[in-house]
């Protein structure tokens, strides 16, 4: 893996998990309501799906990214 494709990875990761970190603790929070495309009354309503979309979010970035440290240092 090129130093490019490293970075957007990171990159990738990172975007992934700050968004994950949003949905799951603050999808209620009404500064985020434009962000994540829901209205103010429906917020109680979105919570299990932004806290499940969340999750997914983290562990689509840590999974692979764990899967490449592993194969990098057993090569």
């Amino acid at each position: 893996m090129n130093a490019i494709s490293q970075v957007i990875a990171v990159l990738t990761a990172l975007a992934l998990i700050g968004i994950g970190v949003l949905e799951i603790f603050f999808h209620a929070d009404r500064r985020f309501h434009r962000l994540f495309l829901i209205e103010p009354a429906d917020a109680p309503a979105v919570r299990m799906w932004a806290m499940n979309i969340g999750a997914y979010n983290i562990g689509q970035a840590l999974f692979p990214g764990l899967v490449v440290v592993f194969w990098l240092l057993l090569d």
